[in-house]
């Protein structure tokens, strides 16, 4: 399993650098820099930390052009920071990503303010502040149970189960209890079976109805199931019949996941 995953890594690396050709980053900034970023990510993820720090050295002397988002920017530093844990620079983690958790807390970007604290977490965890570790990932836990957020948590690898198996002998209440837990199982069952996008993306795709990708094509471009009903004039049922339906081909548990799976399947526009 584990050389499959390299093998698609690879082939995903090879696919964004191929797109990396044809974008000019003077007429397409942004663009160029979310594909790049990407590229890091699997990179980072491929064990290649040196290419990841070539990346960066770079982009710190360069100001980023005003078409560049701030959320662009954002993505830039979490990935940053990911490298400073990889490296066990935890503290720089901190100085780094404290402006931004507050400006994302500031402007209610709830997303964003859950990624970061779960990074902040990992980072007091590698400081030996569990302290403060466990604080960071309570308000995040507390933050993210009403979305049931899965993904959030997966994607960040095992030191998370370590973080939560530990939360778990703090927490009362039985609904965050029972949502820990799920986040735990979520864990053990990926390392189980793969993922269906990650096993193989081309026979997901496949297995959608072209009512299901329609439907997964709005919900990435933000619409409500209301909506999404009077959009393709169906009925709200028929839609939330659909949604259930696309969910369990997706093994997903909410919108959120279901949108970051579409961009991995180029479904949005």
């Amino acid at each position: 399993r584990l050389k499959h995953f390299d093998g698609l890594v690879h082939e995903a690396i090879k696919m964004l650098q191929a797109r990396l050709v044809h974008l000019d980053p003077a007429q397409f900034p942004q663009q160029y820099r979310e594909v790049l970023l990407w590229q890091m990510r699997f990179e980072l993820t491929s064990g290649d930390a040196a290419s990841v720090q070539r990346w960066l050295e770079s982009s710190q002397t360069e100001e980023a052009p005003p078409s560049v988002s701030r959320s662009q920017q954002e993505q830039e530093a979490l990935l940053h920071a990911r490298w400073l844990l990889q490296s066990g620079a935890a503290h720089d983690v901190l100085t780094l990503l404290k402006p931004w958790q507050e400006e994302a807390a500031s402007d209610e970007r709830l997303r964003s303010t859950l990624e970061i604290g779960l990074l902040l977490s990992m980072a007091y965890h590698q400081l030996k502040q569990p302290q403060e570790g466990r604080s960071q990932l309570s308000e995040i836990i507390q933050l993210a149970h009403p979305e049931h957020y899965l993904r959030l948590f997966l994607d960040e690898g095992e030191i998370v189960t370590t973080l939560l198996s530990a939360q778990l002998t703090t927490t009362r209440e039985k609904s965050l209890q029972t949502y820990i837990r799920t986040i735990l199982q979520a864990f053990d069952t990926r390392q189980k079976q793969p993922s269906a996008l990650a096993s193989d993306p081309v026979s997901l795709l496949a297995s959608l109805s072209p009512q299901e990708r329609q439907i997964l094509r709005l919900l990435a471009d933000g619409l409500e199931r209301q909506e999404i009903a009077e959009h393709l004039v169906i009925s709200l049922n028929t839609v939330k019949t659909h949604l259930q339906r696309l969910y369990q081909k997706l093994h997903v548990t909410n919108r959120f996941e279901a949108v970051e799976i579409a961009r991995s399947l180029d479904l949005t526009d």
